[in-house]
């Protein structure tokens, strides 16, 4: 009888000779070499794995929940250590999908997050003492989306939650009281660190590398991005936040995820105005019946 051990070593060979009968692989060259260097480079492997490309249908790809018209999503959830007494609210807003060789979108998310972080702090940190609070664009898998973040010991997820809507809501006045020029300090700001120079060659290589990972392939993306902002005007900004965070318009969709800490009582819930929203019991569930956006990367 042959050991076990062999059988699984065996078994291992076999399936790393089935895997490579089919490959995909894409590589970046970056730094002190020439365009012939990073050629034979790529020769090397070419010649070495005289295999049949991955066909693209079978390579893998993400994709991510769409959400609906007008979504007013809740996640309800206890922390896991029954002695952390914080509580967090996450309040996500699903904007859109890359548009392809645009940076239209994640220019004007750049602007907005630009304009209202400082009032943010300045309003829920430094005057309501909420506690750590952020914001900032997220983008997953190529799928624009916006974070509103407040941590606190003193208060539940229900009064932050509310907090953070009151002050979304006072965005449209922010916008429209802001004078042109502070409109183009902000502009100008967002526009200069997007054309710095990169602090080390790793951070470059970063940042090409990522343009792979995400198949967008944009390797001036910043350049891109600063371009298009220099086109953005004031009235662009609070057209654009209308469409995505007025609560009236059908293209403001969001998730709030509410984690309670073991000081507060989920029984506040029940008291909590804005409980009309539909609340997320099996996140599981939730997507399996969900539809997806088409696969960007």
């Amino acid at each position: 009888m042959i050991p076990l051990s062999l059988n699984t070593r065996l078994l291992s060979l076999a399936i790393v000779l089935w895997l490579c009968l089919q490959i995909f692989i894409e590589a970046l060259c970056h730094g002190n070499l020439s365009e012939d260097e990073a050629v034979n480079i790529s020769r090397i492997f070419k010649n070495s794995l005289t295999t049949e490309p991955l066909p693209v249908k079978s390579r893998h790809r993400e994709q991510i929940t769409c959400f609906p018209l007008s979504a007013k999503l809740v996640r309800v959830v206890n922390v896991k250590n029954k002695s952390e007494t914080n509580s967090v609210v996450e309040l996500y807003y699903q904007i859109e999908p890359e548009e392809a060789q645009s940076t239209k979108m994640k220019a004007m998310l750049d602007l907005f997050h630009e304009i209202i972080e400082e009032p943010l702090f300045n309003q829920l940190r430094t005057k309501e003492q909420l506690g750590y609070v952020e914001c900032g664009p997220r983008l997953t898998y190529r799928v624009h989306g916006f974070c509103f973040c407040v941590q606190s010991s003193k208060y539940g997820p229900v009064h932050l939650f509310g907090r953070i809507d009151n002050f979304i809501k006072d965005i449209e006045g922010l916008l429209e009281q802001l004078d042109e020029e502070s409109f183009g300090n902000y502009r100008s700001g967002v526009i200069a660190r997007l054309l710095e120079k990169d602090p080390s060659l790793l951070s470059e290589t970063n940042e090409l590398w990522s343009q792979i990972v995400d198949k967008r392939y944009m390797f001036v993306y910043s350049h891109k991005e600063a371009e298009e902002l220099r086109s953005i005007e004031k009235k662009d900004v609070i057209s654009w936040y209308t469409t995505y965070f007025r609560e009236s318009s059908p293209k403001c969709r969001r998730l709030a995820v509410r984690v309670w800490g073991c000081d507060t009582n989920m029984k506040e819930t029940q008291t909590d105005p804005k409980s009309v929203q539909q609340v997320i019991a099996d996140a599981v569930a939730f997507k399996s019946t969900s539809q997806l956006y088409p696969s960007l990367c």
